[in-house]
């Protein structure tokens, strides 16, 4: 039997927290309460946040009813009592280190030191073998019934709302002999059906939005269709949207959802001798999959990357997933080669397999004083093990979407274990992302996590048993845990005695997970990942998601009804009481944040912090940033201490080309790293074209004068005559002498005093607007795509279909923009003020389908800041 033996919590954990009962509401876009469940009871140290996540998320039970959660205790009870009844019934320990093991995870919970994934607190004592997994990998055979099979099986795994990726090499190519005659259809083909499946079940439901990845291997024959073909859907977009069709997600019949591979990821699978040939710009050929009559076709190597970095330049995909790092640490090769990962990237394993996840707070376990920081080692130890142990007991009680991945589940014991807000943690502790302390101390936690992951199983092993095919790949696995060891040794350096301590306790772990591994053998044969963890890592009140820093300083949150607040990452005003600055000094700090969004040139702040408080992006005035380099350095320093791979987009800012691309898909590679995916700013087709048209800043200034510009009594007009379903509207326009437009005046033939009052508070409202300055150009930017009935085909050729009447007037009058911007050189005007346009990265995210609030990107994939959705696998 395991022995634990109490560490965090001497006492019943329920009793020594001061719980309150709060009101969770939640509102979309437009304001509209879409959730909201009053008196739910929390520890009074969880934020609004975090609360409402729960409450929404995991509260089990219908809203209304007796049965519904009202508690946190309640979800936290259902899942830790159940995953202990589990395993005491299974053996793993006895009745009295059954209550140290609950109470001991009843504390790691509730103070926010760990969460599982989403699976578990939806599914855990609620169904008697429950999907405790949100990653999937499936293989697919050049069979019609495998191809189906696959089309199915994607089918549950995203109506459980987790994401699966697929290899689809083995298909033949669409210049490929069928046997019966004919010729294949070639993986694209398919991939367009796969897709819409993705598509058809995202919109379903409260379900998250389908997280699908797609890989092709670099000697496929159709490997120049696939790294164009999420490009080439792109410039279809851009041409639509010219067309009159809306560039917005969450229009029904809009561009982006008429085009394919909206609602998937793209990879290559690389392997070391074309990475090889690319530099020495040799020869690469590519192979049929089955037709022998056909010969291999030769490349150039530097070629096909070009493509392939062309095209991510252009939209973000494709990105690469190396095969000799993958399959260079696969602990199990004997039981099939790593061909794919799912759609964020992190788990990397054979087909048909799953992974449950976990993830830990980093932050929980930095203790700061006067001497500096430090890292709780013992702790984490402790805190991995139960954890761990958690999952581990999960994996045979739980289900699967398919035998074959149940079979393979069980037989390896695939383990998922990752940290979150690692960004908030190294800034907390006065190290820049980008810097050899700060990935230092990034890999030393990294390489102490899958250590105490591999502590725990073999600890395991010596009672349970080692999973099924353990005796096929022990050797290899050996060799893996081996070079995990030497890795800490050999390539993690630091001059931070704290961070030595645990460069120091990993290595010793290490030598005894392989001296136990040798007389226990081990029970799981992976250990950990790092998930995007978008909604668990707010469950945890985390300031940063994952391995990812802070996106911005400052955050602009604008508010339903109007107005903005801003939100200041909390980690700041730490760390610059960590640093050693008196209270006048963080208070000017502060200010000057607020007023400029940037510590670029604060003069209280010492020129050697400024790169602690880097972030991602740069304010809206510009500056410092983390760099391109900087993001795939802390991958390369991570990765060869993790068991899978890394949830992480390298984010390019928008001026960046393809040779920089080039640049980091290839650093990415020689640094070791497992797969990666770039992501240029502004560079998604699908955002609104307003957005896209402008040339160098984010902002636009408005420059006018005080005051109403009358129209002339006589002046040049026009009248255009429009019909959309059964109304017919009159547009009548006015123009200044300089040819730019003055006013408008709008009739229908339609009866009814609502439909003319409305249509006539608009033209007044659109001329006032003109007469004191606003830019058509923004009018037209405002309801152009609005959307409400009546709407629908027009008979125009440039204008065929209007989501509503405002819709296709303001899009007529885009016409009439250019001549105001050929005046504006003209006129001597008073600069007044700036308006932000639409952030772009927002706009080339897809809306949350559950609130209509734009998502933000986490890793590859989207978690919704309004009602914490996600389309990951956490």
């Amino acid at each position: 039997m395991i022995e634990i033996k109490p560490h965090f919590s001497e006492e019943d954990i329920e009793d020594s927290i001061n719980w309150v009962k709060r009101d969770a509401k939640i509102k979309d876009k437009d304001g509209n309460i879409i959730f909201q469940q009053e008196g739910v009871e929390f520890p009074d140290f969880w934020s609004d946040r975090a609360v409402k996540i729960v409450t929404d998320k995991y509260f089990r039970g219908i809203l209304g009813t007796p049965e519904r959660e009202t508690s946190l205790r309640q979800v936290v009870s259902r899942v830790v009592n159940t995953i202990t009844a589990w395993g005491l019934a299974d053996g793993y320990f006895d009745e009295n280190t059954s209550k140290v093991f609950s109470n001991e995870l009843k504390y790691l919970l509730y103070y926010q030191y760990a969460a599982f994934n989403s699976p578990v607190y939806f599914n855990v004592g609620i169904d008697e073998h429950p999907q405790v997994s949100a990653c999937f990998i499936q293989g697919v055979e050049d069979s019609m019934e495998s191809i189906m099979e696959l089309a199915y099986n994607e089918a549950f795994v995203f109506k459980g709302g987790s994401g699966t990726g697929s290899n689809l090499s083995n298909l033949r190519g669409k210049e490929e002999n069928l046997s019966g005659g004919g010729k294949a259809s070639g993986p694209l083909s398919f991939m367009k059906g796969y897709d819409a499946f993705a598509g058809v079940i995202k919109s379903g439901g409260k379900t998250r939005r389908a997280a699908k990845m797609t890989i092709l291997d670099v000697d496929h024959l159709d490997i120049f269709d696939f790294v164009k073909s999420k490009m080439r859907e792109e410039e279809k977009i851009v041409a639509l949207v010219k067309e009159g069709y809306s560039p917005r997600f969450e229009d029904e019949d809009s561009a982006p959802n008429i085009v394919a591979f909206q609602n998937e990821n793209h990879s290559v699978r690389a392997f070391d001798k074309f990475m090889e040939l690319v530099e020495a710009d040799g020869d690469w050929l590519l192979y049929p999959r089955t037709d022998k009559a056909i010969k291999p076709v030769k490349v150039k190597a530097r070629e096909l990357f070009n493509d392939i970095c062309l095209s991510a330049h252009a939209c973000g995909d494709p990105g690469f997933i190396f095969d000799g790092v993958l399959n260079r640490y696969h602990t199990c090769p004997n039981s099939g080669r790593i061909k794919a990962t799912n759609p964020c990237g992190e788990y990397t394993d054979i087909d048909d397999s799953a992974c449950n996840l976990a993830s830990m707070n980093l932050k929980r376990f930095i203790v700061y004083t006067p001497e500096g920081f430090y890292f709780d080692v013992d702790s984490y130890i402790k805190a991995i093990f139960l954890v761990s142990l958690a999952q581990e007991i999960m994996v045979s009680r739980a289900s699967y979407p398919t035998s074959k991945i149940e079979v393979n589940a069980k037989a390896h014991r695939q383990l998922g274990l990752g940290y979150c807000n690692l960004g908030a943690t190294l800034m907390y502790c006065g190290l820049p992302y980008d810097s050899d302390e700060g990935r230092a101390l990034a890999a030393a936690i990294s390489s102490l996590s899958t250590a105490s992951v591999y502590w725990m199983s073999t600890n395991v092993a010596s009672v349970k048993g080692s999973f099924a095919k353990f005796e096929i790949n022990k050797d290899d696995m050996r060799r893996v845990l081996s070079t995990h060891r030497n890795n800490i040794e050999t390539k993690v350096q630091t001059n931070i005695h704290s961070v030595q301590e645990i460069i120091d306790t990993a290595f010793e772990l290490w030598n005894s997970v392989l001296t136990s591994f040798d007389e226990h053998g081990m029970r799981n044969s992976k250990a950990t990942v790092l998930a995007p963890t978008g909604t668990i890592s707010f469950m945890m009140d985390a300031d940063t998601t994952g391995v990812e820093p802070e996106l911005f300083l400052i955050k602009n949150k604008t508010m339903v009804g109007g107005g903005v607040v801003r939100l200041t990452n909390e980690t700041i005003g730490q760390a610059l009481v960590n640093l050693g600055y008196n209270e006048s000094d963080r208070k000017k700090t502060m200010k000057y944040l607020d007023e400029n969004e940037s510590l670029d040139s604060c003069p209280c702040l010492s020129e050697e912090h400024l790169a602690i408080f880097d972030a991602s992006y740069t304010s809206k005035t510009g500056g410092r940033r983390i760099s391109t380099e900087g993001h795939v350095k802390m991958l390369g320093a991570i990765q060869p201490h993790i068991s899978g791979g890394i949830s992480k987009t390298v984010n390019l800012p928008r001026e960046a080309t393809v040779q920089d691309v080039y640049d980091t898909f290839m650093l990415s590679y020689k640094l070791g790293v497992k797969a990666v995916t770039i992501f240029r700013e502004d560079s998604k087709s699908s955002q609104p074209l307003t957005a896209k048209e402008k040339e160098e800043e984010k902002t636009e200034k408005i420059e006018r004068k005080y005051g109403k510009k009358p129209l002339p009594d006589e002046c040049k007009s026009f009248r255009q005559k429009f019909k959309i379903e059964n109304h017919k509207i009159y547009l009548h326009g006015g123009f200044y002498n300089d040819g730019t437009l003055g006013e408008i005046f709008i009739r229908t033939s339609k009866e009814g005093s609502f439909m003319i009052g409305m249509l006539d508070t608009i033209a007044v409202l659109t001329s006032t607007c003109l007469q004191y300055g606003v830019p058509l150009k923004i009018l037209v930017t405002k309801f152009s795509h609005v959307a409400f009935d009546p709407s629908g085909y027009t008979g125009r050729s440039d204008i065929p279909h209007a989501k509503s009447i405002v819709d296709l007037i303001f899009r007529y009058l885009n016409r009439y923009v250019s001549r105001e911007e050929e005046q504006e050189d003209k006129v001597e005007i008073e600069e007044i003020e700036e308006i932000q346009y639409e952030d772009e990265k927002s706009s080339e995210n897809p809306p949350c389908s559950n609130c209509g609030h734009i998502m933000v990107r986490r890793g590859t994939c989207y978690f919704c800041d309004e009602c914490f959705s996600s389309s990951g696998c956490s």
